[in-house]
């Protein structure tokens, strides 16, 4: 890994210049003599003597302008790390890191301390840090900032938001999927398991308690354990029934236990752009590209020109494709599909949260089904690429032709 851009402190350019008050304890677990107000003083000007030292190593090393005192500035010209200043300064990263206990410098000075490892390539000083910053300073405002920064990860949908889990709980998923997402997704759940078992142990919070077992839960699905997923599934909806998290993970499973591929999808009722009723077993026989769109949606209306044209493929053979339309404006919706062409049936629905879209537990749109003449799942995209799309057609399409010869 890690994370380093010309070896400065990216992650840490939101936070030059703060003023702050020193620690008024020291970190947790940390059995050393309280500090003196003199000492704390100290500590204080010695962090931001090695932060403005350090700033100003790394823009002399890749010569460019000082950074006045901030660890950012300057345009940088040289991007070889051999005998970059943080091989010298890694050290007292180190040992400042492990003295904050002030919510506001131990956030930083461990930020910094991992960007400068990963300068280094120092992996377990990285995740020395990871650990402080989870289990001491997840509460710390301008945490969700520093998660937001970092690597994208394949594995968004785990990261739930801020505003639905306890935050110690999303700092340190956030963080150690993030860090370590170039780890096989057992090792990176197994990660996240252990600080979870840590933060839960030290929490009476219900709250907390709730959101660490849904965690657990997701952790265990992205590690490929099963047993593990359905075991924390199964604690969630006894200790905490009523909780947003077992209603999330109750649509969850129910749609992996009726909606996934091999499955026959259920019957719906519904009524289309002319006010007619339907329901989705009037097209059995057939084979069916279910659709979950809207054309506020932008890669829902990337796919529509291959629909649309999917539609003429087939025409006169046994196929539909079926719109489930979540567009609000109605007007807006008939005006639009004049203009493109909509040449398929589409259930109004008016709403991303509307009948359809939640019995099937739709979050992402455009999602799609490929459905067989006997009501079966056979393949199901959420985006995806329109070849992958028509090939699954395709194949659904040439298993009617080969059960009819």
């Amino acid at each position: 890994m890690r994370v380093t851009v010309g070896g400065a402190l990216v992650l840490m350019s939101a936070f030059a210049g703060m003023q702050m008050i020193w620690a008024q304890s020291p970190v947790p677990g940390d059995t050393r003599p309280a500090q003196t107000a003199t000492q704390k003083d100290l500590l204080a000007a010695e962090f931001e003597k090695l932060r403005f030292d350090y700033g100003n190593a790394v823009a002399k090393f890749e010569d460019r302008d000082a950074p006045r005192g901030r660890l950012l500035g300057g345009e940088i010209k040289v991007r070889d790390m051999t005998g970059h200043p943080a091989h010298e300064y890694l050290q007292r990263f180190k040992d400042i890191a492990g003295r904050t206990g002030n919510p506001a410098y131990g956030l930083i000075a461990n930020q910094d301390l991992i960007v400068v490892a990963g300068v280094v390539g120092d992996t377990q000083a990285q995740d020395v840090a990871v650990t402080r910053l989870v289990e001491h300073f997840a509460d710390t405002p301008g945490m969700e900032k520093f998660i937001s920064s970092l690597p994208a990860r394949p594995e968004k949908g785990f990261i739930v938001p801020i505003s639905a889990t306890p935050r110690a709980v999303y700092a340190s998923m956030g963080l150690f999927d993030g860090f370590f997402m170039n780890l096989p997704p057992a090792q990176r759940a197994k990660k996240v398991l252990d600080v979870l078992t840590q933060i839960d142990n030290a929490t009476t919070s219900k709250s907390v308690k709730t959101g660490i077992v849904n965690a657990r839960m997701q952790m265990a699905r992205m590690g490929g354990d099963a047993a593990l997923e359905k075991k924390y599934y199964e604690e969630l909806i006894a200790k905490y029934p009523d909780s947003p998290q077992a209603k999330v993970a109750s649509a969850d499973v129910h749609e992996r236990d009726t909606l996934s591929v091999g499955s026959t999808v259920p019957d719906f009722e519904a009524v289309d752009a002319q006010g007619t009723v339907f329901k989705l077993s009037d097209y059995r026989g057939k084979v069916v590209l279910l659709d979950f769109w809207g054309f506020w949606c932008a890669p829902c209306t990337a796919l529509l020109p291959y629909n649309i044209a999917l539609s003429k493929k087939y025409e006169g053979q046994p196929f539909a494709m079926l719109g489930i339309n979540s567009d609000k404006d109605r007007a807006m919706f008939d005006r639009q599909a004049r203009k493109v062409g909509i040449n398929f049936r589409n259930a109004m629905e008016k709403s991303t949260t509307g009948t359809i879209p939640a019995a099937w537990n739709v979050k992402s749109w455009p999602t799609l089904y490929v459905i067989d003449p006997n009501g079966v799942i056979v393949a199901k995209f959420v985006g995806g690429e329109h070849e992958d799309i028509e090939a699954a057609v395709a194949q659904a399409m040439a298993g009617i032709k080969a059960a009819t010869r």
